[in-house]
């Protein structure tokens, strides 16, 4: 007879083996950051050739920061939910890392990948949420166009569908 479902003794190994990956990720993820934050902090006093690179050291440090942070989840024995709950944030330390690139990055290729790993870490979290059953984030606007405000008097936000004309 084959068994097609996964035992408890299985989920709690993989469970184990995934939190002991995401550690180590985070414990390299953690030496870089302690490194962006040492240039960031050099940058800010003066050191030549550096100080061009603060703005944009200070804002991936604050990503990076805020990631490690937002990761450090507590295991409630549920994998798929941990998971989630691990790798949401840790995409959008890259979403808030690659619009910091774009906003003081040089290299068009770069800039155009950093383009691109917005639009697919933002992809990759909405898959996540969905395969969990999860309400989706509110959506905004695309890391080349400009957040536009609600209309003068208007409280609510507008639809695809007010914006169409008649």
């Amino acid at each position: 007879m084959i068994k097609s479902s996964t035992s408890a003794r299985q989920k709690h190994g993989i469970a184990r083996n995934l939190i002991a990956i995401c550690g180590t990720v985070a414990g390299f993820v953690l030496g870089a950051n302690i490194d962006f934050r040492a240039q960031a902090q050099m940058s800010m006093s003066g050191m030549p050739g550096t100080a061009n690179e603060s703005p944009f050291l200070a804002e991936n440090a604050a990503a990076m920061d805020k990631m490690m942070a937002d990761m450090a989840v507590k295991p409630t024995g549920d994998v798929d939910h941990d998971f989630v709950e691990m790798m949401v944030p840790h995409h959008q330390g890259a979403i808030d890392m690659a619009k910091a690139f774009s906003r003081y990055g040089h290299n068009e290729q770069l800039r155009r990948l950093a383009q691109e790993i917005v639009v697919t870490q933002q992809q990759e979290i909405v898959t996540m949420r969905l395969a969990l059953g999860e309400p989706l984030p509110p959506s905004s606007a695309p890391p080349t166009q400009p957040q536009i405000p609600p209309a003068a008097g208007s409280s609510a936000p507008m639809s695809h569908d007010s914006m169409t004309r008649k």
